[in-house]
């Protein structure tokens, strides 16, 4: 029961996430201007994923959806950080190996 409500609570806090995100997108300041087109149709592609799994209730994205994210932030050394931080969480979270 403790999992369940913890996972209701992340469901909620991504809920904020994704109005905050949606409402900047209407503003058109969803990205930096220096933003690459690639990086923005992947991370617009992860907030897809994010929403299904609010709105369906899931527990988890595809992992597939990270590994995308991660294989194009890995193209621009000013995101390294970023991706490094996904593909950790992918190999040692998901069992995977990106």
């Amino acid at each position: 029961m403790a999992e369940e409500t913890k996972m209701k609570e992340i469901l909620q806090r991504l809920q904020g996430v994704i109005e905050r995100r949606d409402k900047l997108q209407e503003q058109g300041k969803a990205f930096h201007p220096d933003t690459p087109k690639d990086l923005q149709v992947a991370i617009d592609t992860f907030f897809v994923h994010c929403k299904n799994m609010v709105e369906y209730d899931l527990d988890f994205i595809p992992g597939e959806a990270l590994a995308d994210l991660c294989e194009v932030l890995a193209k621009y050394p000013k995101y390294h950080h970023i991706a490094q931080d996904l593909v950790y969480t992918l190999n040692n979270d998901y069992d995977m190996t990106v």
